[in-house]
């Protein structure tokens, strides 16, 4: 697997090596797995080498697996541009759950990174949505420094549904969507009508995942469970970086 060899060519371990991955939820299904696993990979292959890098060269590290893992590093509120990503706020800045609901079985028909290279060549909007995406993290930022949930929940769904926009606009169409995804969109809605705070993001999969405030975190998992095709639902938390762990002795790498 060449973006695992990477990783640990940056690590300095030139030989070969076992690696052992194991995470609670879908793998390669759109709910980023590979950023959790490459973040892992990057501490654990550095830990492993006796190597102390900073929190910027790990996350620079786990970027050459998988993009997103870049974030997964520093925990928290992350943001990754260029090289690296870094934490803008700490986990607890403002309180938010997400609830996950997951909306099929097994790995998704096209890859995350198939999907983004076919929206680049062939999407007619793929251009707009990144330029749009550029004025989107300002607002993002804006409203995350003003604790402001509903605005960065807003925005976060509509970024969201374009990002799928422009991969249903790709040729071939990309749709990654199943009739649980557009149930739970809207349920969603229908909670916000209803005065509950909730606002649903979907990344490169079938998945949804409903921002709210922790106080309607019961509501919102409630309310998505019984939806007809949702498989199981996590309740998850902002939460802190990529750490090694010990476990009995045993380092476990995370």
């Amino acid at each position: 697997m060449r973006p695992a060899r990477a990783v640990l060519d940056a690590a300095g371990i030139r030989d070969r090596a076992v690696i052992e991955s194991r995470n609670d939820f879908p793998t390669a299904a759109g709910l980023a797995s590979s950023a959790s696993g490459f973040a892992a990979l990057a501490v654990a292959a550095c830990a492993a080498a006796g190597q102390k890098r900073t929190m910027k060269e790990l996350s620079g590290f786990a970027r050459l697996g998988s993009g997103s893992a870049a974030r997964s590093v520093p925990g928290g509120w992350a943001v990754w541009q260029d090289e690296h990503a870094d934490q803008v706020a700490p986990p607890d800045y403002l309180p938010a759950r997400f609830v996950v609901a997951v909306c099929g079985d097994g790995r998704k028909a096209v890859s995350s990174r198939e999907g983004m290279r076919r929206s680049r060549e062939t999407s007619p909007y793929h251009r707009a949505w990144i330029e749009q995406c550029q004025r989107d993290l300002a607002e993002a930022l804006r409203s995350l420094r003003a604790r402001d949930l509903p605005a960065l929940g807003a925005l976060a769904e509509r970024n969201a549904l374009r990002m799928h926009a422009d991969a249903l606009a790709a040729d071939p169409p990309l749709l990654y969507w199943v009739p649980a995804t557009v149930a739970c969109l809207q349920v969603v809605q229908r909670l916000r009508d209803a005065g509950i705070g909730a606002w649903a993001t979907i990344d490169a999969g079938p998945h949804v995942v409903a921002m709210c405030a922790p106080e309607h975190a019961s509501r919102v998992e409630d309310a998505l469970r019984p939806i007809a095709g949702v498989r199981e639902v996590f309740v998850c938390a902002p939460a802190g970086g990529a750490h090694v762990v010990e476990q009995g002795g045993d380092a476990r790498r995370r």
